[in-house]
């Protein structure tokens, strides 16, 4: 194996016996070549010449192989961590099924014959030379569960501010250069081979709401300031949710709100963007409702099926009472609205205080979050 100047890997020499170079001179090899992008756009050599494409977005769109054999469309159908399971034909018939470990070695196929299809594990390629797959930055071994070079990416370029650099250096799987996700293949993916990315945030659907939500977050960090914001995102733990967001940061200001305030409306943003709903109200006051009798009090978030959720943290101890009554208005208002009442504390609430809330809202409604 030879690499270039940008540890990328160049060449590929196949049989070579001990002393002898792998370079131009050697015939029965596969060489590599990469665009001012770093991204592999021609392979050549043993196995035949194929081109790649790109679209605008720097994703691959096509590969184009001098010895395709011609054997017709095939349709990629894939697990939730986008590597490939089933190809089927036009006919619809089932041609190849593949299955994996963990870290991404095949086992075997269940229907079919595999061998047709190159994108594999996580939706990257995998080259029939070398038993590699091509994620970009670097190539990932299967076999081993770890990259064969290290992570060009670096926290002390990368990091937005002192909270990001700490966060990632205290874990203690990034300092290992080669690893593959965190060695959390399972929970995370790694779109680039530079950084691990939450499996959930790969799914486009999921990542056009957590845009909207940083939209609302942006609002909400506009008044009550940035708190509100880094509780919000903190809650997808990586760099590349962080990323999705950062055009909220760039609005936020400074706020003269108090700082119970500000946290609130920062759980409020995380309670949404978990359970999927939305804020009843963005800029300041939850949504009043009142019920006849009873009394009135705020919802916080509406749930995604239209629940009543009212947020909370560990001040709510101070006034049990207080937080009883609230939680009574708010589950009668939501059974006149026909929908459920929940509510959500953050890590740390005492245990009497969830009591209260279990005692009036049902076990079943009374979460805790981080």
């Amino acid at each position: 194996m030879v690499y270039d100047g940008e540890e990328r890997q160049a060449v590929y020499c196949y049989g070579i016996a001990a002393g002898t170079a792998c370079d131009g001179s050697y015939a029965n090899k596969t060489v590599y070549h990469y665009d001012a992008e770093g991204r592999r756009v021609r392979r050549e050599g043993v196995g035949g010449e194929a081109v790649f494409v790109y679209d605008g977005m720097g994703e691959l769109a096509l590969e184009l192989a001098a010895n395709s054999t011609g054997a017709g469309i095939g349709y990629l159908t894939a697990d939730q961590l986008g590597s490939t399971r089933v190809v089927t034909g036009a006919d619809g018939a089932a041609r190849e099924c593949f299955d994996y470990l963990p870290f991404g070695q095949e086992l075997n196929w269940p229907c079919g014959q595999s061998g047709g299809t190159r994108v594999r594990f996580t939706g990257k390629e995998r080259d029939a030379e070398t038993g590699l797959d091509y994620f970009g930055a670097r190539y990932m071994s299967a076999a081993q569960g770890r990259f064969t070079s290290p992570d060009p990416f670096s926290i002390l370029q990368e990091a937005k501010d002192r909270e990001e650099l700490d966060e990632y250096l205290a874990d203690p799987q990034n300092w290992n250069r080669y690893a593959y996700v965190g060695n959390n293949p399972l929970k995370f993916i790694d779109p680039d081979g530079r950084n691990k990315l939450l499996m959930w945030l790969a799914n486009p659907a999921n990542q056009r709401m957590i845009e909207g939500y940083a939209r609302r977050g942006a609002e909400a960090a506009n008044r009550y300031g940035t708190a509100a914001y880094n509780w919000g995102t903190r809650l997808f733990n990586s760099a590349a949710g962080q990323e999705i967001t950062q055009t909220a940061i760039e609005i936020a200001t400074d706020s003269q709100a108090p700082q119970s305030t500000r946290i609130g409306a920062a759980r409020e943003v995380a309670v949404a963007a978990l359970t999927g709903g939305r804020l009843a109200s963005v800029a300041g006051e939850g949504l009043k409702v009142t019920v006849k009798g009873l009394g009135s009090t705020d919802i916080d978030v509406i749930g995604k099926a239209g629940e009543f959720i009212a947020v909370g943290g560990p001040a709510k101890a101070r006034k049990p009472a207080e937080l009883g009554h609230h939680l009574k208005v708010l589950k009668a208002a939501a059974e006149q609205a026909g929908v459920k009442a929940q509510a959500y504390f953050a890590t740390g609430t005492p245990e009497s205080v969830l009591k209260v809330a279990r005692k009036r809202l049902g076990e079943e409604n009374v979460f805790e979050f981080e």
